[in-house]
């Protein structure tokens, strides 16, 4: 975490102060399914500076993956799995939403998580740490 209070000026500078739309929703193996964020030049350049300010710190990014902005909606975990008889989401439950745009945000935060760790009681990744981000543009 120290990395990014370090970088948090570079990072404020270069987040991206345009509105991001989400629209549609897509699924990772048929097991998260997710809103999708539009994603642009700004986005990546931000995300792109941000893994390099984590490689540098010494923390190992998934640089194999292509960047793919979401909003993770659901996921079937095991005892789900287990109780509903699959460990895939139907995609009736979403196949109507595939193109609805759903309104837009401002990135504001960031969340360091460790995603090879056990889940925190919320579900969620466990938090190494956050840093909100506020541009000097929109002051």
């Amino acid at each position: 975490m120290e990395a990014l209070k370090q970088a948090e000026t570079e990072l404020c500078r270069s987040v991206p102060t345009n509105q991001l739309t989400i629209k549609g929703v897509g699924n990772f193996h048929g097991r998260v399914l997710y809103a999708a964020v539009e994603s642009n030049e700004t986005l990546h350049f931000f995300v792109d500076q941000l893994n390099q300010i984590l490689h540098v710190a010494g923390f190992h990014t998934d640089d194999q993956r292509k960047f793919k902005p979401h909003i993770s909606l659901m996921k079937m975990n095991r005892s789900v799995s287990k109780k509903v008889g699959t460990n895939k989401i139907d995609p009736n439950l979403y196949g109507e939403f595939l193109d609805t745009e759903f309104g837009v945000f401002i990135l504001d935060s960031i969340y360091l998580c460790a995603i090879v760790r056990h889940r925190d009681d919320d579900g969620f990744y466990h938090t190494i740490g956050n840093l909100h981000l506020v541009n000097p543009i929109s002051k």
